[in-house]
């Protein structure tokens, strides 16, 4: 019995060393690889740190759009202000005389300079380098509660709200709605993509309206998945360098390539971007940067890379001219240039 007991030991010993022996090696396999290999294998790399940049001028309030302008620098729509940034500095874009806050949620710039401002509750403003105006129900506007704009192919503005779209020419509205065949009448956001389309994501579902003036009738589209289910809530919609066409909000990330969806992640989606690499950049409500990477997309099944978790709600991005990653959030914007994040606090830096 005794001899037995020993054998039974050494037994156990040697498999236990065995086992140390094993996660050594694993260990070491481990460390010949760099911290970023390793998080890219486990789909996840997240930034541990936020270094906070006292800057003047710089975000402070929601951000939920970020777009670029025609030099290439930043606009934020910033709520109370439009802030434009050069790559340098920050600058407050000159409000018209009693106007605290723009309560804004969309800004662009058109292609002759004007800059449009999408309020939530004023209605539509336009800056033209000399003079403000605003849009209203008054001049044509469908509602005065405003939340995304576009820029369509042939310089037309679309507006995109609580009361339906309006399309503005340059001298008048044209409304549509419901009535006119859309799906929804609280539109998040607008795209046209090549062939001239517009797609509307809405608070209901997505649809698409073709201009085509040899169409009679209903000209809009309700667009399924495989399935034939509807997306719901939709808050970004995008075209990406290969003519795909890329859905994001409650029913997570889609790709639909004029035939057919796939479908990235079920996780709901605030924003949905492609940078000059062709890589696919999302946020979300849970406050997750994540990043597909341009290659990985060629498998159907790729998984997006968690870049960031932060403590809140994550909105808008884009890209600057250095290759900077820029996302709105609730308080402010953060910039992501491949390995740190900094956040940018609109506060004198102290002597």
């Amino acid at each position: 019995m005794k001899t037995f007991l020993q054998i039974y030991i050494v037994v156990i010993l040697f498999a236990f060393l065995g086992s140390c022996q094993g996660q050594n090696r694993t260990f070491q396999l481990n460390e010949n690889k760099s911290q970023k290999e390793i998080e890219i294998l486990n789909n996840i790399h997240v930034i541990q740190e936020v270094d906070t940049l006292l800057t003047p001028n710089a975000p402070s309030r929601i951000t939920r759009k970020i777009r670029n302008d025609k030099e290439g620098n930043l606009l934020f729509a910033s709520y109370k202000d439009i802030i434009r940034y050069d790559g340098t500095s920050f600058t407050n874009l000159t409000k018209e005389e009693g106007l605290d806050s723009y309560d804004a949620f969309d800004v662009l710039e058109d292609k002759n300079g004007n800059i449009w401002i999408a309020s939530t509750h004023l209605g539509v403003f336009l800056h033209d380098g000399k003079t403000h105006t605003l849009f209203t129900t008054n001049e044509g506007l469908t509602h005065n509660r405003s939340m995304c704009l576009y820029e369509d192919k042939g310089g037309n503005i679309w507006i995109g709200g609580l009361g339906g779209a309006s399309f503005y020419d340059g001298n008048s509205f044209r409304n549509f709605t419901t009535k006119e065949g859309l799906t929804n009448n609280d539109i998040n956001i607008i795209m046209e993509d090549k062939t001239g389309k517009i797609w509307f994501g809405t608070r209901g579902t997505v649809c698409v309206y073709d201009p085509s003036p040899r169409l009679a009738g209903n000209r809009f589209t309700e667009i399924r998945n495989n399935q034939g289910v509807p997306f719901t809530n939709v808050w970004s919609i995008i075209e990406d360098k290969k003519g795909n066409i890329w859905i994001g909000g409650n029913d997570g990330l889609w790709r639909y390539n004029g035939s057919s969806f796939i479908n990235f992640t079920s996780e709901s989606i605030a924003c949905v971007y492609e940078d000059k690499n062709g890589n696919i950049w999302t946020t979300n409500p849970g406050g997750t940067l994540t990043q597909y990477d341009e290659k990985s997309l060629l498998n159907e099944k790729a998984t997006g890379i968690q870049i960031f978790i932060g403590g809140g709600m994550l909105f808008g991005i884009s890209e600057d001219k250095n290759g900077n990653i820029w996302v709105g959030t609730l308080n402010g914007v953060y910039r992501y240039d491949g390995n740190t994040f900094k956040y940018f606090k609109d506060t004198m830096v102290k002597k």
